[in-house]
């Protein structure tokens, strides 16, 4: 397998980490690619780190996701939708692959959502009716290139983790 729009069968990133600087608690220092740490926590450092590219960086990868609340009533029968929040920025998309048998099967257990048991519809008023309620996000608005995070273990210790390499079908 070599990189999409390549020769290559891998790209050597150290120029690229080299002109990084890190932001921790103890002053500046360089980014140390080698490190484990959260993708998310990473891509948004990334992202600080490349002030004059955060706007092209956005437009590239940058996506909404909006979470909904979905329920059936129990008087009326009818489908209860609303929005739990406002549009939230994402450079990223995290989908659990443990124990699934594909990514099409994961993105499917994703978008599923997960069940709230006796939600709160209609609060302060006469109709108020406690049930079971499906909490689900999904994407607003898509970037042109979605990048995946793929998780393979739900907590880990990171010092177990290690990578012998990685392969595409």
């Amino acid at each position: 397998a070599f990189l999409q729009e390549s020769e290559e069968r891998a790209y050597d990133a150290r120029p690229f980490y080299s002109v990084l600087k890190w932001r921790g608690d103890e002053g500046v220092g360089k980014v140390d690619p080698s490190a484990q740490q959260d993708a998310s926590e990473y891509i948004m450092q990334l992202v600080e780190q490349l002030p004059d590219y955060e706007e092209p960086f956005k437009r590239h990868f940058g996506g909404t996701m909006q979470t909904e609340l979905l329920a059936t009533s129990g008087r009326s029968g009818e489908r209860l939708r609303k929005k739990a929040g406002s549009e939230a920025l994402f450079f990223f998309h995290q989908v659990v692959v443990k124990d699934r048998a594909s990514l099409v099967e994961s993105l499917q257990k994703d978008i599923e959502g997960e069940l709230l048991d006796e939600y709160k519809w209609n609060e302060d008023t006469a109709e108020e009716e406690r049930l079971p309620t499906t909490k689900r996000s999904y994407f607003q608005t898509l970037p042109p290139h979605l990048i995946f995070h793929l998780k393979v273990r739900a907590l880990a210790s990171l010092s177990l983790l290690s990578w012998s390499g990685v392969w595409f079908p």
